[in-house]
């Protein structure tokens, strides 16, 4: 089972019976054992994997916060705004920019200082975005 590719419930019926994903699931994580009495219970259970369970994570990075923290301070050029997702569009629709933003600033947290020479990075970017 390719979990990069789990997005929803709807994603898991597509690929099988209830009970075969379970099983499949099981045995990953085994000895672990969980009930489920719907696909969108056994997404539930998947998402928090995908989260927290080391082998089910894809890439070097161990969150989504350090994979971006990494991004924006020690990348620079094309190869930074394509690991961020950053396009052209963005630089023309300040809708897109804006959501763009938000998205990015949700998962490194300004508050926290050790992500603030991040979140200054993520801001500048954000500014040259929205006044060209």
């Amino acid at each position: 089972m390719d979990f990069d590719t789990i997005e929803s419930a709807s994603d898991l019926e597509k690929l099988g019976n209830l009970e075969t994903l379970k099983s499949d699931v099981e045995e990953i994580i085994q000895p672990l054992k969980f009930d489920v009495h719907s696909y969108e219970d056994l997404y539930k259970i998947i998402k928090v994997l995908k989260k927290n369970w080391l082998p089910l994570r894809s890439g070097p990075f161990v969150s989504d916060e350090k994979k971006f923290v990494f991004y924006l301070t020690k990348l620079e050029g094309k190869q930074r705004n394509l690991f961020l997702g950053i396009t052209d569009d963005m630089y023309k629709n300040k809708e897109k920019a804006k959501k763009w933003y938000w998205k990015i600033s949700k998962i490194i947290r300004p508050d926290l200082s050790k992500n603030s020479d991040a979140f200054n990075e993520l801001k500048k970017l954000y500014d040259v975005m929205i006044n060209i």
